[in-house]
């Protein structure tokens, strides 16, 4: 079961904000928070008492962290050992705000959200992306690499995506890399900003 304390969901803040790159504000886009993977948002830390406002049962385990993005909360749930469920809820009610999507794979979906689309792994060698809209979630975009890949990241309009091949950036509706990096890559993209020579 899924107990969400709101305020501390709209609020995981912490961290080094002067980093350049902290997460947005008020939002929880990835596994470690932002782009950079950290925890460290421009979120304000909660002060006061909490309160549980809702409760959700997942049916499952929840693999990821919940995502947080506005009015959203996306959960990714293990409901057997090959099946996966992404959930989209309702952040002021825990409701489901759109139909579950249903993935046969062995691995976790290691979800990403920006604004409203999520990107998730579909399987060992495929990631796709679906825009989540008022009443349910289309695919907008996939990616079948040859290789095993990692969790992806999206950054607005960008994937970040290591494979066993190479590290790859697309641009969502994109078939080809914007770049490639040959090689054995494994484990989460992680961006950091540019050191600047003083």
């Amino acid at each position: 079961m899924l107990t969400v304390l709101l305020a501390l969901l709209v609020a995981f803040g912490g961290g080094d904000h002067s980093a350049g790159f902290a997460g947005p504000a008020n939002r929880w886009t990835t596994r470690g928070g932002g782009p950079t993977r950290s925890g460290a948002t421009l979120t304000r830390p909660v002060r006061g008492p909490v309160e549980v406002v809702w409760t959700h049962d997942a049916g499952g385990e929840i693999e990821s962290e919940p995502l947080v993005w506005d009015e959203r909360i996306v959960i990714a749930v293990k409901v057997a050992k090959d099946q996966r469920v992404l959930r989209v809820l309702d952040l002021a009610t825990g409701e489901r705000s759109v139909g579950d999507v249903r993935v046969k794979v062995l691995s976790p979906l290691a979800p990403s959200l920006w604004r409203n689309v999520v990107v998730f792994r579909r399987a060992a060698t495929q990631v796709a992306a679906l825009r989540i809209g008022a009443n349910r979630m289309t695919e907008v975009w996939s990616h079948r690499s040859e290789f095993d890949v990692g969790p992806p990241l999206l950054v607005g309009n960008h994937v970040y995506l290591t494979t066993t091949g190479g590290l790859c950036k697309f641009a969502l509706g994109q078939r080809a890399p914007l770049w490639k990096l040959d090689g054995a890559f494994q484990g989460e993209v992680a961006l950091r900003p540019r050191k600047c020579a003083p």
